[in-house]
């Protein structure tokens, strides 16, 4: 295959277009083609009309975007030096050049130079020398003149001229009025030459050629490695569309075969491979004849009618085959990048078919990443196949597979500049497809990502799914108390319809009851009692009487605990569920209002436990701050302090263990004589007579 090459230039005066163009016969002469682009001017046209520099040409493109180079094999670049180093103009585009820097865009790429100065001492040579280093910070391999194909005409010192090891060069002189020399052209012919016979012979080597089966023999497509996983999700959650702009990381995903335009392996065992349409193979065939500037607009008139061109059987194979051949014949990166965007948008038609985008977006992300040299110039393109491929495992319920075709997007990799808000909006639909896969610890791996972006995404959706993965995580992972507290406050959210909203307020009442028994879930009831909405709940009457301390009956419990999710009715560590060892603390901390102590045995039976578990579970409780209270274990009884405990570990205890009943009698018996002396006073103030008549008496 023949190396493409393409030679940009800077030239005001138009000194450095004559060698280009020079360059640029040396290349067709050695059998080549090469592709001529001219730096964008940052000069106002009122400081060029000062300068006296003519108009710039219309007949080349100007190149404003350095991806456009990404898509070719090797460049000659044209430089007018400036203090012996590049001009601002090249500066410029050097500077717009940092996502290919930061992707390897022009990685073991080739260059060569030619150059212009005012003067035989202008820096034709420090122009060369200050290139090398914006070349290895891209990685670009530099490849100079040399002095082995034309030592006769870099030795002649007949004429004053530019040029030299480094590259072709010419002279200007100090006005711009000398024009290149006919041996400063010449130099630059023979250079173009022998450039494009090296690139030519490293990229033969580097690409193979497909070699033709012979008639005899049937050609055999490799089957594709695909890893598929099985997995369940709540088809309500929805899905995003994943935002491109972005590349993704394809290291340890299977690589596929470049399969030929007449067959494509079909992902599943079993199934036979499927020839393409012959109508759409006659029409592929045609793109090549195309001038490859039309070529784009060739593949988007087949894709357009790819309803037509094919059929059911062989839709997938024709959109693969279309694949191959935009990658083969499109021509340039530009032509290359808009033909698989019509591609894409004719694949989003088939909305109803997952299984295809499954299939052909696997083998379009394949084909990018194989071919290194448009790794950097397709990421949204593969991106947005990215986004296709996981929207079909969600609608296949395959949301684990979507997840993890998700996270191989290196969002966070210190190579590549991503935006916080795309960031988020990836890792955001990654959790939720982990949660409904009921994997809630990689799903907590990707929050604690999120937890470092979200305070620079402003998009209010975005924020809401990442309040509620947050809530369903400390949901899953038994955290009740901050699950009601983040479940409530979604439910306040007025993005939200009001049937979600009223969903995550009884998802905050369920986590508020299922919550360890103790201050912190009296506040967040109390929270939840006090919403007006809360009565509209099936839950209320239990969200009351937990609210008010009362005791509840297995009646109750069991009615509550069909609504629960299943990890909320798993068994704890002590063989309990997460709902009956709820239910014992909150009917622990019931009985606590109503007794001022009761012995082992009979708060068992009230608890539906035995003495022991009674007392172990009030003594927990107690050193956890969450009840007031003391324990007599030789008399076996449990004295409650009937107040209010602070939630601090260790501050249930009672102060002073020794009297405290008999200090209580005594605190009881000075109230009572008070009043007595209290209401003497008062019949002493108002009835003198009758109170003397009864001391007397006395």
């Amino acid at each position: 295959m023949a190396p493409k090459i393409a030679i940009v230039y800077y030239s005001m005066y138009g000194h450095i277009r004559q060698l280009a163009e020079a360059e640029k016969a040396g290349i067709e002469k050695a059998g080549g083609t090469a592709d001529l682009y001219q730096i964008a001017e940052t000069l106002s046209q009122e400081v060029l009309d000062k300068m006296y520099a003519p108009p710039k040409p219309t007949d080349i493109p100007v190149l404003e975007d350095p991806e456009v180079l990404a898509g070719y094999d090797a460049f000659l670049i044209g430089i007018p030096t400036r203090y012996g180093n590049f001009p601002a103009q090249w500066r410029t585009f050097w500077d717009k050049s940092g996502k290919q820097w930061s992707t390897g865009g022009f990685y073991h790429k080739f260059a060569g130079l030619f150059l212009s100065t005012a003067s035989l001492g202008g820096g034709q040579e420090s122009t060369a020398l200050a290139a090398m280093s914006t070349f290895a910070h891209h990685g670009i391999v530099y490849v100079p003149f040399g002095y082995a194909k034309a030592f006769a005409q870099l030795t002649d010192l007949s004429e004053i001229r530019g040029g030299g090891p480094w590259g072709a060069g010419t002279i200007a002189g100090a006005d711009g009025s000398r024009q290149p020399s006919d041996r400063e052209k010449e130099l630059a012919t023979i250079q173009g030459e022998e450039f494009y016979k090296l690139v030519a012979k490293y990229v033969a080597k580097a690409k193979p050629v497909a070699v033709k089966e012979s008639p005899e023999v049937e050609a055999k497509p490799t089957k594709r490695q695909l890893h598929f996983y099985s997995t369940e999700l709540n088809k309500n959650s929805g899905t995003q569309n994943l935002v491109p702009g972005f590349d993704y990381n394809t290291t340890g995903t299977p690589t596929s075969t470049n399969f030929g335009p007449t067959a494509v392996t079909n992902n599943n065992p079993g199934k036979q491979s499927r020839a393409m349409s012959s109508k759409l193979e006659a029409e592929l065939a045609k793109v090549p004849a195309e001038p490859e500037a039309h070529r784009a607009q060739a593949y988007k008139t087949i894709l357009d009618n790819i309803k037509q061109l094919s059929s059911p059987a062989s839709l997938a194979a024709d959109f693969i085959s279309t694949a191959d051949s935009i990658f083969e014949s499109a021509g340039g990166v530009v032509a290359t990048r808009t033909s698989l965007d019509h591609l894409i948008e004719a694949l989003k038609t088939f909305d109803s078919q997952p299984n295809l985008h499954i299939q052909v977006g696997r083998h379009v992300v394949d084909a990018i990443a194989e071919r290194n040299t448009l790794l950097s110039s397709l990421f949204d393109q593969a991106a947005a196949l990215r986004g296709l491929i996981a929207s079909a495992y969600e609608i296949n319920d395959d949301y684990l597979d979507a997840a993890k075709v998700l996270a191989e997007i290196p969002v966070d990799s210190t190579q590549l500049r991503v935006p916080d808000n795309v960031k988020a909006g990836i890792w955001v639909r990654i959790v939720r497809d982990y949660l409904e896969a009921d994997d809630s610890t990689a799903a907590e791996t990707y929050l604690n990502k999120l937890k470092n972006v979200m305070h620079g995404v402003n998009d209010a959706e975005t924020q809401l799914h990442f309040k509620l993965s947050a809530a369903r995580i400390q949901d899953a992972n038994r955290q009740f108390l901050a699950a009601a507290a983040s479940y409530h406050d979604i439910s306040f959210s007025a993005t939200v319809a009001e049937d979600d909203r009223m969903h995550s307020l009884a998802a905050a009442v369920r986590c508020a009851i299922l919550a360890p028994a103790g201050p912190p879930r009296s506040r967040m009831l109390g929270r939840l009692y006090k919403d007006e909405r809360a009565v509209e709940l099936a839950d209320h009457g239990i969200l009351e009487k937990m609210f008010l301390d009362r005791l509840l009956a297995p009646a109750e419990v069991e009615k509550f605990a069909q609504t629960l999710s299943p990890h909320q009715l798993a068994t704890t560590s002590d063989g309990s569920t997460v709902l009956a060892k709820a239910v014992v603390e909150h009917n622990l901390l019931g009985a606590s209002r109503l007794y001022d102590n009761i012995g082992f045995d009979a708060l068992g039976r009230l608890l539906g436990l035995d003495g022991d578990k009674a007392e172990e579970t009030t003594a927990r409780m107690i050193e956890q701050g969450r009840l007031l209270g003391s324990i007599d274990q030789i008399d076996r009884i449990i004295y409650f302090e009937g107040r209010e405990a602070s939630g601090e570990k260790g501050s249930g205890r009672a102060e002073v263990l020794v009297g405290k009943e008999t200090r209580r009698w005594d605190s009881n018996v000075q109230a009572v004589a008070e009043e007595v002396e209290q209401l003497a006073d008062a019949l002493q103030a108002e009835f003198p007579e009758f109170v003397a008549e009864q001391i007397a008496a006395a």
